[in-house]
């Protein structure tokens, strides 16, 4: 049986899930390292946000929003790194179609976007159930 599925607190299933996100992030950042794909402030605020090991102080309001505001800055960028071409085909009925291209940049980004948002749900997950057994402790004392 894989360690995962044996995780049967949500507590505890909660934070593994946050540093499976962590080890995912760093391997997004990587990729967007190596791809050139942030500016040199870009990459410091990737690095503070994602920098050492998951601790308790990891588990706030405010690092979630920070993960989700650097997510969002990344829009421009991937929408910079997309070009878009019209394929014409005069045996569509609407005589063709707009298609989608992503550099390997942009590519890169969209990892590191999902990465961020990842690891800000799970934060968030974390949090909301340890704030839901509070509530529920002083709702039955």
């Amino acid at each position: 049986m894989p360690f995962e599925t044996q995780l049967t607190d949500p507590h505890t299933r909660a934070i593994f899930d946050a540093l499976s996100a962590a080890e995912a992030l760093a391997d997004a950042i990587a990729g967007a390292g190596a791809e050139g794909a942030l500016a040199t402030e870009q990459l410091k605020q990737v690095h503070v946000l994602s920098s050492g090991d998951l601790n308790p102080d990891s588990f706030s309001k405010q690092k979630i929003a920070a993960l989700r505001e650097l997510a969002c800055s990344l829009d421009p960028i991937i929408e910079a790194e997309t070009r878009t071409s019209y394929v014409h085909d005069e045996c569509c009925t609407s005589g063709g179609w707009e298609q989608a291209e992503m550099t390997a940049k942009g590519d890169a980004l969209v990892q590191l976007q999902s990465a961020l948002c990842d690891l800000a749900e799970a934060i968030s997950k974390a949090i909301r159930i340890r704030e839901a057994e509070r509530i529920a402790g002083l709702m039955l004392h």
